[in-house]
């Protein structure tokens, strides 16, 4: 465990790691040498983005209704 990183996104990366490797989070905040709760708040963001739905693709839009050739004569 070293408490090396340059970014947010690094320090998130060794959180994760170190989470997955099921070390605790006071030993994770205590080797990286920030509190509790930025590793809490890094391990809530990391789980609700894994949990939220994404798709490659946009959503399709909406269909409108095309004339027909009977409107004319409807009421």
């Amino acid at each position: 465990m070293s408490a090396r990183w340059h970014s947010r996104e690094a320090l998130a990366h060794q959180v994760i790691a170190l989470a997955t490797q099921g070390v605790a989070q006071r030993a994770i905040a205590r080797s990286l040498g920030v509190s509790r709760n930025t590793v809490q708040t890094l391990l809530i963001g990391h789980r609700a983005q894994r949990e939220s739905v994404h798709d490659a693709l946009p959503a399709r839009p909406a269909r409108v209704q095309r004339a027909q050739k009977l409107d004319a004569s409807k009421p």
